[in-house]
């Protein structure tokens, strides 16, 4: 569900110091929004690379085998590595500190988020009320690998109806 909140804010008030952060549980850009020209200025970018080390060390062994109820076939018993979900929720919730240290030194004012949705639920999780009322917009989309000028259309499309 696309949230948009700036409700009856001014056109030119709603996006002075926006910031825009495209991420998923593993990488995350973030960009000034300058809507004057629709483009993106990429402030920084972060990825979970130096974790997922961590996360092989950390791997559960493998997953076992049951049978099938007919017939004597038997299969690997699916499950999500309890490992990766710890770094994805590590990563998301050093990203929501970065943010709230940068809204409370005024680096920005609003904020829209453009996250696959488990990273962005993780995201509401975390958020403080502080960097909550910065948010003009929460989109579950997964935009990370999208070029800069298709990422530009995109983000302009989400953030002027």
């Amino acid at each position: 569900m696309i949230r948009r909140k700036w409700g009856n804010m001014a056109m030119s008030s709603k996006f002075k110091k926006c910031w825009v952060g495209v991420m998923d549980g593993g990488y995350a850009r973030f960009y000034r929004y300058e809507r004057a020209n629709r483009k993106l200025i990429l402030l920084y970018e972060r990825d979970v690379e130096a974790l997922q080390n961590l996360a092989e060390k950390m791997a559960e062994p493998s997953a076992g085998r049951v049978f099938d109820r007919f017939g004597q076939g038997r299969h690997v018993v699916e499950r999500r590595n309890m490992a990766e979900e710890k770094i994805e929720r590590k990563f998301v919730k050093d990203l929501i500190d970065e943010l709230e240290k940068a809204a409370g030194q005024g680096k920005f004012e609003h904020l829209a988020l453009i996250a696959a949705p488990r990273a962005l639920g993780y995201v509401r999780e975390y958020m403080g009320d502080s960097l909550k009322d910065t948010i003009i917009g929460e989109f579950p989309l997964d935009l990370v690998h999208v070029p800069l000028k298709d990422l530009e259309e995109q983000v302009d499309d989400l953030l002027n109806p």
